[in-house]
């Protein structure tokens, strides 16, 4: 396989750890505590992280590996903003009598949830990387 092929298949990291990690939820455990905490990044950015994927749909259709190594980079962050605006967004939806007062309580729900965005997202571009080199180091990549 080669490394854009494994770039490519590593965008369903974000939405497959959360899934796998869903039998283990529910329970008193450390662990059950660290598999819901996925489930609900899958919650809350499961949308945004489909939007963020769209808006850089044409570099991950048609880009080398040196725009894919530099994705991973800007790629948390601009799905900061792009789950600030989903915040906004929904918080305006969201409130029939105070639409603008809802918009901007949306938007400082995202806002909040940003720290949380950029760890997970840096995780993710870590797990991937880890993933990279183990399977260059295999050979199951070249």
């Amino acid at each position: 396989m080669s490394t854009i092929t494994f770039y490519r298949w590593s965008l369903l990291i974000p939405i497959a750890v959360p899934v796998a990690l869903l039998a283990f939820a529910g329970g008193n455990s450390a662990f059950a505590g660290v598999a819901e905490l996925f489930l609900m990044s899958l919650l809350y950015g499961g949308i945004p992280y489909l939007l963020t994927l769209a808006l850089l749909a044409r570099p991950l259709l048609h880009g080398d590996e040196q725009q894919y190594n530099r994705l991973t980079w800007i790629a948390p962050p601009i799905m900061v903003a792009v789950q600030v605006v989903c915040g906004f967004t929904f918080g305006l939806c969201s409130q029939p009598t105070d639409r603008w007062g809802g918009a901007i309580l949306g938007f400082q729900f995202a806002l909040m949830l940003a720290v949380y965005t950029v760890t997970f997202g840096y995780g993710y571009v870590a797990l991937t990387r880890a993933g990279l080199w183990l399977a260059h180091r295999i050979g199951l990549v070249y």
